[in-house]
């Protein structure tokens, strides 16, 4: 699909999804006394309830903009929620024939509920093409989970999953967020080639091939240089980039940051020194 002959194109779309579990429990008690005191009953439920996937911005058939700054944004968040409600009700009768009795009676209500089930974020989900035209283009890929994880939640966010973005000559930048969840993926799949211009690929972490093309291009990972593996390839300035859970090829970018320390920036010869 061609979008437009404008010189900036926008293509933003944001998802949310709430999953709630309820829980309500009641507890009553009539007791007819005969010298007694101190009674307790206690009742309680659970409901649980799953989160399946958000998707913010789904791709599934080639996209081409014309020339000039383009916005590709999809923003994905997926909350889990747990309300609970209490109640307990008394009614006491003393036929004691002693006036004397001390009569109390106590009716305990306690209410559970638990989220369960699998919870994924993808803030652009493709398996087509993006070409962006010449310009300063954008690809914004968010995934945000809000709630408990755990054994009861498997919450796994992913900024961009899949695709391949040819953003033609200017400076892109290609961002990609995850967050919250208890695996938390920048890019997974993709294919990216930034042609000619200073371009920046802020990818956290993943899977994928980047290109950086002509220009003074910049790789932004999360972490610190020394959690990483680098293996030098035979393409032009080709490094192999791995750590548990990502695992990148590059070539043609020169300069290399980390979340962890971005007061250093990396040349690609640095990467290969102690």
């Amino acid at each position: 699909m061609k979008l437009s002959n404008y010189e900036i194109d926008l293509v933003i779309e944001e998802t949310t999804t709430t999953i709630r579990a309820f829980s309500r429990a009641t507890s009553k008690g009539f007791f007819p006394d005969f010298f007694v005191s101190n009674v307790n009953t206690t009742q309680s439920t659970s409901t649980s309830g799953s989160v399946t996937e958000a998707i913010g911005l789904a791709i599934s058939t080639p996209l081409t903009s014309a020339d000039g700054a383009d916005i590709f944004q999809g923003t994905a968040e997926v909350s889990a929620i747990t309300d609970t409600v209490a109640i307990a009700d008394a009614l006491a009768i003393s036929e004691a024939m002693d006036d004397a009795v001390d009569m109390r009676v106590t009716v305990l209500g306690d209410a559970f509920a638990t989220v369960t089930g699998n919870a994924i974020a993808v803030g652009i989900d493709s398996s087509s093409t993006v070409s962006s035209g010449d310009g300063a283009d954008l690809i914004l890929g968010q995934a945000i989970y809000r709630g408990a994880i755990g054994p009861e939640v498997n919450a796994t966010t992913i900024g961009i999953r899949g695709g391949s973005y040819d953003l033609g000559n200017g400076n892109d930048i290609v961002r990609a967020i995850a967050s919250g969840g208890g695996i938390n993926i920048g890019v997974q799949d993709v294919l990216i080639d930034g042609g000619e211009g200073a371009d920046t690929f802020e990818l956290q972490s993943g899977t994928g091939v980047v290109i950086g093309g002509g220009g003074d291009d910049l790789l932004l990972l999360e972490g610190s240089k020394t959690d990483y593996t680098f293996t030098a390839l035979t393409s032009s300035l080709g490094v192999s980039i791995q750590k548990n859970g990502t695992n990148l090829t590059v070539s043609d970018v020169e300069s290399f940051q980390f979340a962890g320390d971005l007061a250093m920036t990396y040349q690609y010869t640095d990467l290969f020194t102690v």
